[in-house]
């Protein structure tokens, strides 16, 4: 679900996005909500199972939530996703959106460190 704060007319009554994702999994962890000050949102989240997940991200602009995509730079591979908090995610006041992630290999060695600029 989602609402949105107008200043001039309050919260906006809110409205289911998704439970599910169309391929059937659900998002297994907290999303990254990220602003550039001019209203414009950017949610990002995951899906998948553990080890293996897609990134992918949902922009708010223009008064509605626009189709969700994949993060460039490939997807997360990476034993207990699920319960650690680390996902740094930050946008520009431009709407440029940066993400950090890192990749662990088969053996539960962190292998590859990726990064991620995208509109």
């Amino acid at each position: 679900y989602t609402a949105r704060y107008d200043l001039k007319t309050g919260w906006v009554p809110y409205e289911k996005q998704q439970t599910t994702a169309a391929d059937g999994t659900s998002a297994k962890r907290m999303p990254r909500l990220v602003s550039d000050g001019r209203g414009n949102l950017l949610l990002v989240f995951a899906k998948g199972a553990t080890p293996d997940f897609s990134l992918v991200f949902q922009r708010y602009a223009d008064e509605a939530w626009h189709t969700i995509s994949a993060v460039p730079g490939g997807g997360l591979t990476q034993p207990g996703f699920e319960d650690s908090d680390i996902l740094p995610l930050a946008m520009s006041a431009n709407g440029l959106a940066t993400l950090a992630w890192t990749n662990y290999d088969s053996v539960n060695y962190a292998s590859t460190v990726r990064l991620a600029s995208f509109y």
